[in-house]
């Protein structure tokens, strides 16, 4: 039986900024995270604080990609909600 290649790790570019922006969004029931939609990878946003409170990406991700595209909504979303919230 052949070896199985562990997957690369993904580089996932990350700063202060994006933890301070996952912390917040966090403590104030916002969350982003990958899901499995008729076998592609979206982004669904979790936010409590909506009207509508689900919202999922109309792209398709890798697995590296919406790591990446998580941790950049955080900071969006940061950015969008921090003076209303």
């Amino acid at each position: 039986m052949p070896r199985k290649i562990p997957p690369k790790p993904c580089n996932i570019d990350t700063s202060p900024e994006h933890y301070e922006a996952f912390g917040w969004c966090t403590k104030n029931g916002i969350k982003v995270y990958p899901k499995w939609v008729k076998n592609e990878l979206r982004v669904e946003i979790d936010n409590s604080n909506t009207k509508n409170r689900y919202t999922i990406s109309k792209e398709s991700y890798t697995n590296c990609e919406s790591q990446q595209v998580t941790w950049d909504l955080y900071i969006k979303l940061y950015d969008k909600y921090k003076n209303l919230l």
